[in-house]
């Protein structure tokens, strides 16, 4: 049996990686929440309205997972003692199709800053919102991963520390094919007092083939499922 991971790799290696990625969006849906609602209150408690003439509509379109994603922008100018503003944003398909150019439409804007307009009428709270919830979904997914990763981690340092390690013979190789990076990937699995039991997942060339003996450590109590000592 090779050298055992640290704790650390092994949270990392399963589950915390994900932990890791979904902070981070985490943090960067919060951060873009913050920003739209310190926009919006500053256009709440500072903002003046003005109308405003239609002198845009653009639609684009992204594609993703054989997925179109269609991105709607309104832009727009104005005056504010005697000087014209530009202003543009992104708005919800509903308000972009009520439009057309040259349309007079009322918008608001920043006293300290005109550029800073909101042109559909609250879509800068909902921006927040969307931006908040993300980031709560976000959170809730970093704990989840968090304590699945802890829980492998300490389960493989308890195995290493008081396993028993045994031969056993491969029975079979299950597949699991993953969308996320076009790969299949494989579980060894053999038989166990507690019947069948699986490695985690692995490319095949990591993994000894059916018929091939291999070693695993178990609960010297039985009350454990046994660990593939290649996973540790």
């Amino acid at each position: 049996m090779t050298k055992p991971k640290s704790f650390l790799r092994q949270f990392f290696t399963h589950w915390g990686l994900w932990a890791l990625m979904t902070l981070a969006v985490c943090a960067f849906a919060l951060t873009l929440a913050r920003i739209d609602a310190a926009k919006a209150s500053h256009l709440a408690e500072e903002g003046a309205d003005a109308q405003a003439t239609v002198t845009g509509l653009n639609m684009t379109s992204t594609r993703s997972n054989n997925r179109t994603q269609r991105h709607f922008e309104v832009t727009v100018s104005f005056t504010v003692d005697g000087i014209s503003h530009e202003g543009a944003q992104t708005v919800s398909e509903a308000f972009y199709r009520s439009l057309k150019t040259r349309d007079i439409i009322p918008v608001r804007y920043w006293t300290h800053d005109p550029s800073l307009t909101e042109i559909e009428p609250g879509h800068r709270a909902n921006e927040a919102l969307i931006g908040e919830v993300v980031a709560g979904v976000a959170a809730v997914l970093t704990l989840i991963f968090a304590t699945l990763g802890w829980r492998w981690a300490s389960a493989a340092r308890w195995m290493v520390q008081n396993g028993v390690a045994r031969e056993v013979t491969v029975t079979r190789l299950a597949s699991f094919w993953s969308n996320f990076c076009a790969t299949s990937f494989y579980r060894a699995v053999w038989q166990d007092t507690k019947g069948e039991t699986r490695s985690r997942l692995h490319l095949i060339k990591h993994l000894p083939g059916v018929g091939k003996t291999t070693t695993i450590l178990t609960d010297p109590a039985g009350l454990r499922p046994s660990l593939w000592a290649g996973d540790l």
